[in-house]
């Protein structure tokens, strides 16, 4: 009689499921203890996981294979929804199946109005017993089978099932958002390396900067990014009272050069940002205002262009005895030589050093 009634029992549950996404559950032994079954399911990966072979698994299984891109973000968001239609198919009046749903609810609210890397992966995680655990609709399976079961899964066949189900559910729903984690920090880390790329090249092939320039520079650049929590390198820069060192040679002079001293009076440097990855520099140009000196009593006034590799070409204009004289310049950013200078001196410290340890 027993055998007839689990055999019942079995098919009400079966016709109840129909519409829904659940295990396959028919090599579950009926007289064994529902929590020790339950967790040879969950430790095969039946539940959802690995081992399932329902066809909404197979659907997250193949996409989780698939390389990350716009085509499989799109594609999460049906995973998503066939999942929440798949759970509103159970039986309502079965434990954790409301919870399940309003749980899921939650979640994809959530995802309406932040990112994926917002939230806490505390709350998708399945502990062995407990769903959503610590969380307002969390599901203790061992209580379910304690107030449901006697002994054995036959006692409570239906529920057995409800609940492997609304597990099953759980899982692939976690599978989903940590596959979007895992798109989202791969876009992140690509994000950075990026980042980390730019501002190498902004510190290379950059001008240099001295204290009043950064601090004219960070002001006219700062907020952006800050929604971002990281800054981009800027795509220009302004110059601003910028002293750089010069070779010149007059029009009206015998072709000899002579030292200068420059200052940029106020100046703009840009670029875009191009190549393979982003990052490099791509047709810099600019130009200032500028006052040259070369230790005379005059002061020639003029202007300069900016050109790759951190050199830059103009003329002035003073005047020299009633005449007007123009003065063709060649420039090297002096910050630049500064730091270089410093750099090539430091790497042969650093080689002479071991040299000299005994």
């Amino acid at each position: 009689m027993k055998s007839w009634y689990t055999f019942l029992l079995a098919i009400t549950s079966v016709c109840a499921h129909a519409a829904a996404d659940c295990p396959d559950l028919s090599a579950v032994d009926v007289s064994e203890d529902s929590v020790m079954e339950f967790d040879v399911l969950r430790l095969g990966g039946t539940l959802g996981d690995t081992a399932c072979a329902t066809p909404l698994c197979d659907s997250i299984a193949e996409w989780e294979r698939k390389a990350p891109g716009d085509e499989k973000t799109t594609r999460s968001a049906e995973l998503l929804d066939a999942i929440r239609a798949s759970a509103a198919e159970l039986p309502s009046d079965r434990p954790g199946v409301s919870t399940l749903n309003n749980q899921l609810d939650v979640w994809r609210e959530l995802l309406s109005e932040a990112d994926i890397m917002t939230l806490s992966t505390a709350v998708w995680q399945v502990d062995p017993f407990r769903i959503f655990g610590d969380q307002e609709y969390e599901i203790d399976i061992q209580e379910i089978f304690a107030e449901s079961c006697d002994t054995s899964v036959s006692s409570c066949n239906d529920i057995f099932e409800t609940t492997a189900c609304v597990y099953s559910h759980a899982v692939m729903q976690r599978r989903v958002y940590v596959g979007l984690l895992k798109i989202n920090r791969q876009a992140t880390i690509q994000y950075l390396e990026r980042l980390n790329s730019r501002w190498s090249a902004f510190n290379s092939g950059g001008r240099s900067l001295f204290p009043w320039e950064l601090w004219a520079n960070g002001a006219i650049q700062a907020g952006k990014g800050a929604h971002r929590g990281f800054v981009e390198p800027p795509t220009y820069q302004i110059s601003l009272l910028h002293p750089s060192v010069a070779v010149q040679g007059e029009d009206t002079s015998d072709g000899s050069l002579q030292a200068a001293v420059v200052l940029e009076l106020i100046g703009w440097y840009g670029w875009r940002w191009g190549g393979r990855d982003g990052a490099a520099m791509k047709r810099p140009f600019g130009g200032s205002l500028i006052l040259s000196w070369d230790g005379s009593d005059e002061v020639g006034y003029g202007a300069m262009i900016h050109l790759p590799k951190n050199w830059s070409i103009g003329a002035t204009q003073k005047k020299v005895n009633g005449n007007t004289e123009t003065t063709l310049l060649l420039s090297v950013d002096l910050g630049k030589f500064l730091t270089e200078e410093e750099r090539l001196r430091q790497n042969l410290i650093d080689k002479i050093e071991p040299a000299l340890t005994f």
